[in-house]
């Protein structure tokens, strides 16, 4: 099984690192990419493809929803490249689980058991 971490912060800075090359695959000049933000060339070829995809049509809408897409095409892509790499090493899974459908199906679940674990002084926040 192999568990794919998309969800959370990390996938938030994906989301946005993807979203700003993008812009980038537009035509717009980015310069350097911020700090907080993935600056590696892997996310190049994303940008490209949502460019082909929606031309400007993510830069019209809310930007919860464009980003809400580019992290879904991001994760996407970024899990055909493991896919890739994985069966040049010869390995292979059976179950690709995505931590999102577990938040998603058991937000409330999950903020209770951590409510009670807080209460019962089992959280260490460092």
């Amino acid at each position: 099984e192999y568990v794919i971490n998309d969800a959370g912060s990390q996938i938030d800075v994906l989301g946005r690192s993807a979203f700003l090359r993008y812009r980038e695959a537009l035509g717009e000049a980015i310069g350097e990419i911020p700090p907080g933000l993935y600056p590696g060339d892997y996310l190049i070829p994303v940008g490209q493809a949502l460019a082909e995809e929606f031309g400007l049509g993510l830069l019209e809408m809310p930007e919860d929803e464009a980003l809400a897409i580019v992290k879904d095409r991001t994760v996407d892509a970024m899990m055909a490249m493991i896919r890739e790499d994985l069966a040049l090493l010869n390995v292979h899974h059976d179950v690709f689980f995505s931590e999102r459908t577990l938040h998603a199906d058991n937000a409330r679940k999950i903020r209770a058991a951590i409510a009670d674990l807080t209460l019962k002084g089992h959280i260490y926040k460092g």
